[in-house]
């Protein structure tokens, strides 16, 4: 079996204008994605991938941020940057956004490819904490980031361009949610949306049905053992379920994801562990209102921030004592159902004082 790293290395010779855009292809740029540019590209210059890389690489080393990157995803900037296929499409109006304070996490990149047509690439959910919760937030909630990413398209898309939208992970999702809220006119521009392993919108704060209006041009990839892809999955488009190398949640990378012949490696449905957890996160999901769940998330994420942890990174380095505070800041009950409990317990120690007081 290959990945992505292998395709690179095989097809990296043809350029898009004679082997137009892929959704193995896909798969490459929405990884190029997670690639951090700063200090080298912004939203006002551009350079080709090849010149991003070395100006990166003179710089000190290619990081990639993700929660777990490793050498596949160094392997596969250097070959892209070496091929004419990757090495020569032109990136440009690059951001990347951490704001704690209002807790967003964005970041957008366009790659120009040679045949005319580029592709939008968001970024999935970073290593910052900020970024996690976010991608929690989204089921009670909108978010500032799936804002953004409709602005940035609306504002990137020109007339008669050819656009492909795509990302992996919260990429995925707000590629979804751009697609599906986009005006018709620019919509009419947009050749495919490319949903790799993200999750969906969320029915309770989305108009989900508005999503039909881009089913017939939906291509959904997820692997065997699918998590984050499972969580309000929209049923549109056509599904792509790739075997992985990888063990259970780390099939979530894009590396891990099998090639057979220069074409996805297929099964025909998820595996008993990606249902198990499906069905399981259903139930808690649909057993909680809005307000339910934005507790829970405030009460997980703040044993997160109460230690000073501003990366996930951050947080595995407090070791077990950063465990600790998790753990007892999700068995505490929120101030509210504190405060609630206390008054139902007086009400019930009053009525119990006035029973016991009444004469015979």
């Amino acid at each position: 079996m290959s990945n992505v790293v292998d395709y690179v290395k095989w097809r990296g010779d043809l350029p898009f204008s004679k082997v137009p855009l892929n959704v193995i292809d896909n798969l490459v740029l929405a990884q190029l994605s997670y690639i951090d540019f700063r200090g080298v590209l912004t939203e006002d210059n551009q350079m080709t991938f090849a010149e991003a890389y070395e100006k990166l690489t003179q710089q000190g080393e290619i990081i990639f941020t993700l929660v777990a990157a490793d050498k596949k995803d160094l392997n596969l900037a250097k070959e892209c940057a070496e091929s004419v296929r990757f090495g020569q499409m032109v990136l440009s109006d690059y951001v990347d956004i951490i704001d704690q304070k209002v807790e967003k996490q964005f970041s957008a990149v366009i790659f120009h490819l040679d045949d005319g047509s580029k592709y939008i690439g968001y970024r999935g959910t970073d290593n910052s904490i900020v970024g996690w919760k976010e991608d929690f937030m989204i089921s009670y909630t909108r978010v500032e980031s799936q804002q953004m990413a409709l602005r940035y398209a609306k504002d990137h898309i020109g007339t008669n361009e050819s656009v492909y939208i795509g990302g992996h992970s919260k990429g995925a999702h707000l590629a979804l949610y751009t697609a599906t809220y986009l005006p018709q006119t620019k919509n009419k521009q947009v050749k495919r949306v490319f949903l790799n392993d993200g999750p969906g919108l969320c029915p309770d704060v989305q108009d989900v049905a508005k999503m039909e209006r881009i089913a017939g041009k939906t291509v959904r990839v997820k692997p065997v053992t699918s998590i984050v892809g499972r969580i309000f999955e929209p049923q549109i488009g056509t599904e792509y379920i790739v075997k992985s190398d990888a063990f259970q949640v780390m099939q979530h990378s894009i590396v891990s994801w099998q090639l057979e012949y220069g074409k996805l490696s297929l099964v025909d449905a998820h595996d008993s562990t990606s249902d198990f957890i499906k069905t399981n996160l259903d139930k808690f999901i649909e057993g909680k209102n809005l307000h339910e769940r934005e507790e829970f998330v405030e009460s997980l994420f703040g044993g997160l921030l109460e230690g000073g942890a501003k990366t996930l990174k951050d947080f595995v380095k407090e070791g077990p004592s950063g465990l600790e505070a998790l753990f007892r800041s999700l068995s505490a009950p929120s101030k509210k159902a504190t405060a609630k409990k206390k008054a139902v317990t007086t009400k019930k120690v009053a009525a119990t004082k006035k029973v016991g007081t009444t004469k015979k």
